[in-house]
């Protein structure tokens, strides 16, 4: 997959206000510096991981960076942990400590040293 972004940045300056207490500050208009962003992303399924290119231009200028995810299940930490002698205690969904469960925003694991370890 293949997404090109077109960015527009403009920064945003606040001046103090002029005089009295119902002066407003307004921003000065600032020149719009065009930018480009390609990202380009690979699932590889035999590895379980995303690879993601991106590629930045911006007044000439380009720069360029990959990065790799890896997607494992809750199964698939678990038996990580147990292979290096851990055991689960217990799987949050969040810093919250709701439960972990399908669609939950992420995946807190509590592990401790197994007993067999």
């Amino acid at each position: 997959m293949i997404q090109k972004i077109h960015c527009h940045e403009m920064p945003s300056i606040t001046t103090p206000p002029i005089s009295g207490p119902l002066a407003i500050a307004t921003p000065p208009t600032a020149p719009q510096i065009p930018s480009t962003q390609t990202v380009e992303h690979h699932y590889d399924a035999a590895a379980s991981r995303i690879d993601g290119h991106y590629r930045f231009e911006r007044e000439g200028r380009v720069e360029q960076r990959d990065q790799h995810s890896w997607a494992f299940t809750a199964g698939e930490i678990q038996r990580m942990l147990a292979a290096a002698g851990l055991r689960t205690v217990r799987l949050f969904g969040g810093a919250d400590r709701s439960p972990y469960a399908l669609g939950s925003p992420q995946l807190i694991v509590v592990a401790e040293r197994s007993a067999q370890g």
